[in-house]
Parts: C-alpha cells; sequence; structure tokens
C-alpha cells in the first residue's frame, strides 16, 4: 500500500472512531500534515462514499461520519433512538428563524414570532439543536444563538448553505 493510500485510510479510521465531530486542524496535527493536504484527503474521502449508505459531513464544529438521511427511518426502528417525540410548530417555527436568522437574540426570534420563545429554546437546546454561540454588543450583551451540527445532521445537510433558499 503507498503512503497516501495509507494516510487517507488512517485519517478514515481517525474520523470513524470519534463520537463527536473532530476539527480538521486536530486531524493535521494528529497526522503530521498541512491542513491543505488534510483537506484534499477529505475530499477525496468524501467523492469515495459517494453512492454509500454514510458520508462525510463537514460542519462549523468539524467533520464526522453520519448515515444518509434515506437510512434514518429504518435505524430509528433498530436503534430505538431518543428523542423521537417530533418538533411542534412552534419549536420549528423558532428552529427555523434561527437557521436562518444566525448568530441571533431571544428578543430578535420573539419580535418575529410575536411570542415568548423560552419553552421552544429550551426544547432545542436540550436537542443539541441549538446552542448559545456569543454574547451580543449591546445594551446586557444578551446570548446569541445558533445552530449546531446536530441540527445539520438531523435535516441530513452536509452545510448551512444548503438550507432552502429563503424569499421576503
Amino acid at each position: 500500500m503507498d503512503q497516501k493510500n495509507q494516510t487517507k485510510e488512517i485519517m478514515e479510521a481517525l474520523i470513524f472512531v470519534q463520537n463527536k465531530p473532530i476539527k480538521i486542524k486536530e486531524l493535521a496535527k494528529l497526522l503530521d500534515l498541512k491542513i491543505k493536504k488534510v483537506e484534499t484527503i477529505i475530499k477525496d474521502i468524501q467523492d469515495s462514499f459517494i453512492n454509500h449508505g454514510i458520508k462525510l459531513q463537514t460542519g462549523p464544529e468539524g467533520i464526522q461520519f453520519i448515515t444518509i438521511p434515506e437510512a434514518n427511518a429504518v435505524i430509528e426502528l433498530t436503534t430505538k433512538i431518543d428523542n423521537k417525540k417530533p418538533l411542534t410548530k412552534s419549536t420549528l417555527e423558532t428552529l427555523a428563524i434561527v437557521a436562518y436568522k444566525q448568530p441571533i437574540t431571544k428578543a430578535g426570534i420573539e419580535s418575529i414570532r410575536g411570542v415568548s420563545c423560552d419553552g421552544q429554546l429550551s426544547t432545542l437546546r436540550i436537542k443539541g439543536l441549538v446552542e448559545v454561540s456569543g454574547r451580543a454588543e449591546k445594551i446586557g450583551r444578551p446570548l446569541l444563538f445558533s445552530t449546531t451540527q446536530n441540527f445539520l445532521t438531523y435535516f441530513g445537510l452536509e452545510n448551512a448553505e444548503q438550507l432552502p433558499k429563503f424569499f421576503k
């Protein structure tokens, strides 16, 4: 086996054994490679998993292997995944606002929805779909909310650019 294929296989194994996304910078450090080289190998790995049941997802928290969205229903049946309770309409509305306007404050969400969103934000944070991503640079320094990599996985997206286009 040549050095390039061995490096690719080792990288696949490292990504596979992670129980959370791993940063490209961390992979480069572990493998003693330049970031550009790691990015090239990642693209090669993504290409090699086309038409397979898993794919390599790149997101804001790093990269990870995920199952294809088309397999989710069968996987849920066999693994009895938690959080089966579907998101309510109001929670989905809140999530959509965060997804399209992120980062956004609670007051920003409430001004769009016209009602309080405490319960919805709490549910979304518990499910790991939304997280606190910082504080706004205004009076009181309110929390800013953004979607997570788990949000991308939940909806079968590789990145936020794959969200349907929103027309005002």
